[in-house]
């Protein structure tokens, strides 16, 4: 379904759309609502995908 995101507000994604929380469930951010950026994603080790990842198939993909 199409959707507009008013001017001055954010809709943020999830990287597993499958179960993330996302502006899908609380809707748009107000930029005013914003403090910082995002530095670092942190990943739960237990999850089953982690037992084949590697961190350099992350090098040069951090979040800038």
């Amino acid at each position: 379904t199409p959707f507009r995101i008013p001017r001055g507000q954010y809709f943020f994604l999830g990287d597993n759309s499958q179960i993330s929380d996302d502006s899908r469930a609380w809707g748009t951010v107000k930029e005013e609502d914003i403090l910082g950026r995002g530095e670092l994603a942190v990943v739960h080790l237990d999850w089953p995908w982690t037992k084949t990842f590697s961190w350099q198939d992350l090098s040069g993909h951090w979040i800038r």
